[in-house]
């Protein structure tokens, strides 16, 4: 008999556990996780983060991680795949056509 497929929070699980040699979970990503990526300094010098709705989960080789929108998953994807991270998730795609939303 064949063992049912593992759903995806099992096997992001098992591959961050194997990635940084812990057994933490990766928790699914919700409406209220929000992009890390800093793109914005204030005229106090002060750092904002972006703060659109995350869609990718960046691991790195230390097991710290970091949360992206889709613009910036794109924008980062090549430097952070070049230093070793591993990056879950995926954009939901609205099916217009259109070049912001493929």
């Amino acid at each position: 008999m064949s063992q049912a497929p593992a759903t995806t929070a099992e096997v992001l699980n098992s591959t961050q556990a194997a990635l940084v040699g812990v057994q933490t979970e990766l928790k699914p990503l919700t409406l209220f996780d929000l992009c890390d990526h800093s793109t914005v300094v204030d005229s106090r010098g002060i750092k904002n983060t972006c703060g659109a709705q995350a869609y990718y989960r960046v691991v790195f080789s230390t097991g710290r991680d970091l949360l992206f929108c889709g613009n910036h998953e794109k924008k980062e994807r090549a430097a952070m795949l070049a230093i070793g991270a591993t990056i879950f998730g995926d954009k939901p795609k609205c099916g217009c056509g259109k070049a912001l939303c493929a």
